[in-house]
């Protein structure tokens, strides 16, 4: 008798999925503009919040990475921990007339904010390392160049929406809506969620749809640039 019980490309998808919509249902439920994603724990789009981050980290604590890279389940699990305390420590950020911290934390919520700032900061370098080392493994161990390619330009949005909100902060942009905070989460979670869905469905896509190989262009240029190695993998 077989011993999988769960589906890993539907556990990968709903990780994946969540991450896609995450934004967009907490901005639907949340009634008002919200500065960040974050900020939607002090409005009705708390509980879509919360609930979606412990989803997440559950399925992130339960991830075991893969064979050839063991640093990803230690990546997976500090990741858990990280977007577990984004999920129970408040942000500053509030968007309505009067915040507080949840009483059973016994801190204000000033303090709460910095420990959730630096928990959400830890989660997305940990979403960045997890897509470049996807795109590590592709490249080099499983002689996948499209793979490798599209873990490297998901985990390049990542970098350039938060390089891009930097920019916006000091130069003080109005984007007279939503904050470029939540544009760049919003942008960089999209991100993530695409590269994640992609690394669970790519095999059964290929079978199923009988999916092309990669450009003979990237294929070359990848046999050009990698040595002998080990090659597990099969295109893309």
């Amino acid at each position: 008798m077989s011993e999988r019980v769960f589906s890993y490309r539907i556990l990968r998808g709903i990780v994946g999925a969540i991450a896609l919509l995450l934004a967009l249902v907490t901005a639907r439920f949340s009634g008002t503009l919200l500065d960040s994603v974050s900020a939607a724990y002090h409005t009705d789009g708390r509980d879509a919040f919360v609930g979606a981050l412990f989803v997440t980290s559950a399925f992130l604590a339960a991830y075991q990475g893969h064979p050839l890279a063991r640093h990803e389940f230690w990546m997976a699990k500090a990741a858990a921990g990280l977007c577990l305390a984004v999920a129970i420590f408040p942000t500053s950020d509030c968007p309505v007339a009067a915040c507080t911290a949840p009483a059973y934390l016994g801190m204000d919520l000033l303090t709460t904010g910095m420990v959730h700032l630096l928990a959400a900061a830890g989660f997305f370098a940990i979403l960045i390392g997890f897509l470049f080392s996807f795109a590590h493994r592709a490249w080099y161990l499983e002689a996948r160049p499209c793979g490798a390619l599209t873990y490297a330009l998901c985990g390049a949005v990542i970098i350039l929406a938060f390089v891009a909100y930097a920019i916006a902060k000091i130069l003080n942009v109005d984007l007279r809506a939503y904050g470029p905070l939540f544009y760049a989460e919003h942008i960089a979670l999209s991100a993530f969620g695409i590269g994640w869905i992609y690394s669970g469905l790519y095999h059964w896509a290929r079978r199923r749809f009988s999916v092309s190989r990669c450009p003979q262009w990237l294929e070359d240029f990848h046999a050009a640039h990698t040595g002998p190695g080990t090659r597990l993998g099969t295109s893309p």
